[in-house]
């Protein structure tokens, strides 16, 4: 018994870190302009982040120690908190994933697996390029969250059908879950309807005192390079970290072809196509007036009405412990703003940058994308441009650079989510499928971290002067 419990202690010793880290900000004495509630923020912070890449619990415990913390703390009162866990943004990844485990059990997702490979052909590398640069164009239209619920499985029923051993399995779900993810993410930099902190930032740029309105066109113009050119690499970057020793897939193609022709004109995969189609159409006619929350849940609910899917199979295809992590995420960035915390926090780190020459020209802008990513990381893109935004442009205005181009800057530096779990909804829905580990956006996130900030700024000094904001 004795044995057990000491080994259990030990097991979790990173959760009591980090507890002990959190109740260390707590303790500290509070700097000036952070709020009692801001310092409560900031410890919570701590504590999720270190579970987070830890995995010392089931992270849907953390998720429920977050919102306990919001109270006990006076971060938010017992009738809020609860409310913050269910915004607009948790309905539509819960949406989201309920209709990805439909098009799963009408198995449409074997049918855009062979359309993929059509494309690509059945080398592996070949399919995990061709699986990003298509993640990130898709995303770039409707959204991370929409084509990470609908390609995962799509991946996965590719790994599944090659029969492979286990660690190899591992590795090939690895490469190609965690690739989508990415380029999902990065794809909703591409256009302005691509990602709500786009939509955040123009805001911030059209109202006083900038007044700047970039149209949709120059977006794309702005924006769609970066993503061509890093959708690549993101693939190439996952290749190389996970290292996968199967090098085609015709196995598993010959195995999906077996099963399309049998089930070659079903009208039951016509109506699933119908409704997926429906749904994106709501989302562009719809989302403003009902919210893309609600138009996602009711996509997933014409699969039960039509009878396409049961109860009990969304219920054991649904991670539903991923839909709470998400929402703790949203709260605690929630927090992170009305407290004051994100405020405080960046403005002690621009203003320790300031005195090392980081205010104008490119380091500026490197200063602006580094800090809006490791933002992004740790509250999720949106949250971080609402928060950050405000600040750089702030700086950018007082150091008499291109407010706009400051900007698309920091919407850039919002989709390099690479990091955690909670970074962005993409990373949540493939750690959904249970094959990915939070190490693994780890150990490749500081690659495409360093890669993307040099692309970037690469972009930011040789292409954006070009255009006349």
């Amino acid at each position: 018994m004795l044995r057990t419990f000491l080994f259990e202690l030990i097991r979790r010793r990173y959760f009591f870190l980090a507890i002990a880290l959190g109740g260390l900000v707590l303790v500290l004495p509070r700097p000036e302009g952070l709020t009692a509630q801001g310092q409560g923020t900031l410890a919570l912070l701590v504590f999720a982040v270190v579970c987070f890449l830890t995995d010392p619990v089931p992270l849907p415990a953390v998720a429920l120690l977050i919102g306990v913390g919001e109270v006990v703390f006076g971060i938010k009162s017992p009738q809020a908190m609860p409310r913050s866990y269910m915004s607009g943004a948790v309905f539509f990844i819960l949406g989201s994933l309920m209709i990805g485990a439909a098009l799963v059990h009408q198995k449409l997702d074997r049918r855009i697996a062979l359309f993929l490979v059509k494309i690509t052909g059945t080398g592996f590398k070949r399919v995990t390029l061709g699986l990003s640069l298509l993640a990130a164009v898709l995303a770039s239209f409707v959204g991370p969250h929409v084509v990470a619920a609908t390609l995962m499985p799509v991946a996965l029923v590719l790994v599944r059908r090659n029969g492979a051993p286990p660690e190899e399995e591992k590795k090939m779900a690895r490469t190609l879950l965690v690739a989508l993810a990415y380029s999902a993410a990065l794809g909703g930099f591409g256009t302005l309807s691509g990602s709500a902190r786009n939509a955040i930032m123009m805001e911030y740029l059209r109202s006083r005192p900038y007044g700047i309105q970039v149209d949709y066109l120059e977006w794309v113009l702005l924006a769609y390079p970066m993503l061509l050119l890093t959708a690549p690499l993101i693939a190439l970057v996952c290749i190389w970290t996970f290292r996968a020793g199967t090098k085609d897939l015709s196995r598993a193609v010959a195995s999906l072809r077996e099963d399309a022709g049998r089930s070659q004109g079903s009208a039951q995969a016509w109506l699933s196509g119908a409704i997926v189609l429906l749904t994106l159409v709501g989302f562009f006619t719809l989302g403003k007036r009902m919210g893309i929350g609600t138009v996602a849940v009711l996509g997933a609910t014409l699969f039960l009405v039509t009878g396409l899917v049961t109860w009990e199979q969304l219920d054991k295809g649904v991670n539903w412990g991923v839909v709470l992590l998400y929402a703790a995420a949203i709260s605690l960035g929630i927090s992170m703003s009305e407290t004051g915390a994100a405020q405080w926090v960046a403005r002690t780190v621009l203003n320790g940058l300031a005195p090392l020459g980081f205010r104008h020209g490119l380091p500026l802008l490197f200063v602006v994308g580094l800090l809006t990513m490791l933002t992004a990381n740790v509250m999720s893109g949106g949250p971080s441009v609402s928060v950050i935004g405000p600040v750089v442009l702030a700086l950018g205005a007082l150091s008499g650079e291109d407010v706009a181009l400051v900007g698309v800057m920091c919407a850039a530096g919002s989709s390099f989510s690479y990091f955690t779990i909670m970074a962005n909804p993409a990373n949540s829905i493939v750690y959904s499928s249970g094959w990915v580990h939070p190490k693994d956006f780890l150990r490749t996130g500081w690659k495409m971290a360093l890669v993307s900030l040099f692309l970037v700024l690469l972009l930011a000094g040789l292409y954006w002067p070009l255009f006349s904001l």
